[in-house]
């Protein structure tokens, strides 16, 4: 199942193999309802220890990213700081298609969404409000290469922010952001096909730290090959152990 919860010994787990809506619809699941459900859980248990995986996490939709970060904030914080578009696009947002999306605004030469009419894909640029049941407990990020995309953003932004220990190993997306959303295919006479990403996604955070990186742990752990063989969850274990330390 994309999303799994458990409360083992006084510690809660939330594992989020995914952000993707069609993957968690296709399991019967609903991503706000469950997220929603496992809050009041925490408060009504007065669960003080969290333990969110989102490792081999490799993204989807961003709505869902954002809305698990404002679960951590106990007032109004920044997700995304701006969404910029190529001029080829930002020039065919007009006729029927601006019905859908409003007209890009340019600043100093690049082109900006701005908040849609319809759609929420580009609401994330705003301030964002915190959630009711916003976890004021200990949080603890378990992260690894396969952490990519929204994953990745959510993971850079709850770091940024402290809002939890991140453990395990540097997220494969960046820390600053991720090009991606719309996509341009092209073929080239060998047959290959490539896609070409026309949207740049930039984080609410610190542009000069991590540059050209993922979101660094704060606790670097290494899973071995004899780890893996004989199913031991290091990243896991050692959180475990920090917790209980503490």
């Amino acid at each position: 199942m994309p999303l799994e919860f458990e409360v083992k010994n006084g510690i809660a787990i939330l594992k989020i193999h995914s952000f993707a809506d069609t993957s968690i619809k296709q399991s019967g699941q609903n991503f706000k309802k469950f997220v929603k459900e496992v809050f009041q859980t925490l408060q009504q248990q007065n669960i003080k220890d969290l333990i969110i995986d989102v490792r081999n996490n490799t993204g989807g939709t961003d709505d869902n990213a954002a809305l698990l970060a404002s679960f951590f904030f106990d007032k109004t914080f920044r997700y995304w700081d701006k969404i910029e578009i190529t001029e080829a696009v930002a020039k065919e947002i007009k006729g029927v298609n601006k019905m859908f999306y409003k007209k890009p605004e340019e600043n100093n030469g690049l082109y900006l969404w701005k908040k849609s009419w319809i759609t929420k894909e580009f609401d994330y640029y705003e301030p964002q409000e915190p959630a009711k049941m916003n976890f004021k407990g200990n949080s603890y990020l378990l992260t690894n290469g396969l952490c990519l995309s929204s994953c990745a953003d959510f993971t850079a932004v709850m770091s940024y922010n402290k809002k939890a220990v991140v453990i395990g190993q540097e997220t494969g997306g960046g820390y600053q952001g991720n090009t991606s959303g719309m996509l341009s295919r092209a073929k080239i006479p060998t047959g290959l096909v490539i896609t070409i990403p026309l949207q740049k996604y930039t984080n609410a955070v610190d542009l000069d730290k991590n540059f050209g990186r993922g979101t660094i742990p704060d606790h670097e752990t290494a899973t071995t090959f004899e780890n893996w063989i004989n199913k031991q969850d290091v990243e896991l274990d050692y959180t475990i152990q920090l917790i209980n330390r503490n």
